[in-house]
């Protein structure tokens, strides 16, 4: 029957074809505009390009969401700061960040924070739009703290000074700050121990700052000094590879 009817069907059919693609010569979308419309393989390469570009987007905001985070970590402190991202490091022997955004108020000393504590602050000013920041793990970094700890207080969350005497931190040029003159003696009696936290407390910076967090103890052992010790305090995180801080404007 195929053969005996090939001679009318297959006629048939490339015309078919031929008025269909005459009537829909490129199967196109309703979006398009007459004269320049799309075929089904340029649709697919555009959801394509959306998907890419869904996906960055869908990155953006959540970094975005990730900063605002951070950022509301500072609580109060917040308002009283202004973001800066950071741009690089210092490529010599100190522990250094560039800062990129506006400099307008920001002066050398200021404080410059991040979620885990106070990072450091402002060597120096640029220009434009930039700025350089002093990390306390730079072996020239000077402050004075005190040691507290967390424990529950009364059936709640709360934070306990351990001495009253304040006590000089460094930084040593690497990664972290260190302690050298607390005596053997005052630090038995202040119980301090690793996990305990080094709190600001130092005239030079603002009284808002007085017992922000500096970093946490990590290790105790004898100095060379007779019968003192030496405490390594690290911060929160590796400061030299923050994406943003912010400057205390005050």
């Amino acid at each position: 029957l195929q053969r005996l009817f090939a001679p009318v069907s297959y006629p048939a059919r490339i015309a078919a074809i031929a008025i269909s693609n005459r009537l829909s010569p490129s199967r196109p979308d309703m979006e398009s505009s007459p004269g320049s419309q799309r075929t089904y393989q340029q649709i697919a390469e555009e959801n394509s390009d959306l998907r890419v570009q869904i996906a960055h987007i869908t990155e953006q905001f959540r970094q975005l969401e990730r900063l605002n985070t951070d950022r509301e970590m500072l609580g109060a402190l917040r308002d009283l700061s202004r973001p800066m991202r950071v741009v690089g490091s210092d490529i010599g022997w100190r522990k250094a960040l560039s800062l990129q955004g506006p400099v307008e108020g920001i002066k050398p000393g200021m404080a410059v924070l991040y979620p885990g504590g106070l990072a450091g602050k402002i060597d120096r000013v640029g220009y434009t739009m930039g700025a350089q920041a002093q990390l306390v793990i730079d072996s020239t970094y000077r402050l004075t703290v005190r040691f507290g700890r967390l424990e529950r207080i009364d059936g709640r969350d709360g934070f306990r000074i351990l001495s009253d005497a304040l006590t000089l931190l460094e930084g040593d040029g690497v990664d972290a700050m260190v302690s050298r003159n607390m005596s053997e003696k005052d630090a038995a009696a202040a119980g301090i121990a690793t996990g305990d936290f080094a709190i600001l407390a130092d005239d030079d910076y603002p009284q808002v700052l007085q017992g922000y967090r500096i970093g946490q103890v990590v290790s105790i052992k004898p100095s060379r000094a007779p019968q003192h010790l030496e405490i390594t305090v690290t911060p929160s995180a590796n400061l030299m590879k923050l994406s943003e801080v912010m400057v205390l404007l005050r």
